[in-house]
């Protein structure tokens, strides 16, 4: 369901927030320059005779040296946003996956995951049932909503929120929104395919972030003392932890335009493929997994056509 919900926003916008995505890359190339420097003052400094220097040193004295390090930090930052860009979508797919259960490599991680999360639904569900109509419970009901009831529990925090998201689009109108959301999009006024985008793109930018984070520890190694590289390891998992919180967030507010999005367009979608809507909100679930069968080419009972309806 994931890549069918990221790539249709994604694809025209990715040239959209490259430059949003330059700052984080000058600011890593820049923590890294600053790591090689820091106790090597004089590393720059070219000896008397030039032949037998680093190439560095045989470039001439005035505005050459310095117009070339700004065209090879420009060179690696932009590069390395480039790669960025689609690191991010990678690793958004690897947060929010649902086969961690099933590959060997991260089996043994997914089940105490899936144990943990499992273990917070049900004490947040107990909360919010505890504290009654109170504020306090309203609070508990809505963080219990991030994740999926029964059995579909998924061992990350991120891909909780996309499969409850899912699961209350499937049982209320019954259809499979990682199916249904290419035509959906494309049938969607264009301010709102907008607001997904810009959402869509808080999220990946978030992610890039906490690539960043965790790219920058290697710099690490560069540092001369054992306490400035314990320092500056912590600084940069924090920047990660806030990181990761910041896409768990902005990945809640995208779900939850998702989600609003096929509340207001869905029949949109009925309209498009001449079939008839829903009666009314009883017949709707099984209306919309034939919608979904009919779009996923799957063996379905004779549906007949109407015209839209006089306006749509």
């Amino acid at each position: 369901m994931l890549d069918r919900l990221i790539d249709p926003i994604v694809g025209p916008l990715a040239s959209r927030w490259l430059g949003h995505a330059t700052g984080p890359a000058v600011l890593f190339w820049l923590a890294g320059a600053y790591a090689y420097l820091s106790g090597r003052p004089r590393r720059f400094a070219c000896p008397a005779n030039p032949a037998s220097a680093a190439p560095w040193c045989q470039l001439p004295d005035g505005w050459v040296r310095p117009a070339a390090l700004v065209i090879l930090v420009a060179a690696a930052a932009l590069g390395s946003a480039v790669l960025m860009t689609h690191a991010a979508q990678h690793l958004l797919g690897l947060l929010a996956e649902a086969r961690w259960s099933t590959r060997p490599s991260t089996r043994w991680l997914a089940r105490p995951l899936v144990v943990l999360h499992r273990w917070r639904r049900n004490r947040l569900v107990a909360g919010s049932v505890s504290a009654g109509g109170t504020r306090a419970a309203a609070l508990l009901w809505r963080r219990a909503r991030r994740y999926p009831k029964g059995s579909g529990i998924l061992p990350t925090a991120i891909g909780n929120i996309f499969a409850a998201v899912g699961q209350r689009i499937a049982q209320r109108y019954g259809m499979d929104v990682g199916i249904c959301w290419g035509l959906l999009t494309s049938l969607m006024p264009e301010p709102t395919q907008q607001r997904l985008q810009l959402q869509l793109n808080a999220v990946l930018l978030r992610c890039q972030a906490l690539l960043w984070a965790l790219l920058a520890t290697g710099w690490a190694a560069l540092l001369g003392s054992a306490v400035a590289r314990t320092w500056y390891i912590l600084g940069c998992l924090l920047a990660a932890a806030v990181a990761y919180a910041g896409t768990r967030q902005a990945t809640i507010a995208y779900c939850d335009q998702v989600e609003d999005a096929v509340t207001l367009h869905r029949l949109a979608v009925y309209d498009a493929l001449s079939l008839a809507r829903p009666a009314d909100s009883v017949a709707e679930p099984e209306q919309g997994r034939l919608v979904t069968d009919y779009l996923n080419l799957a063996p379905t009972p004779p549906l007949a056509f109407v015209p839209p309806p006089a306006g749509a």
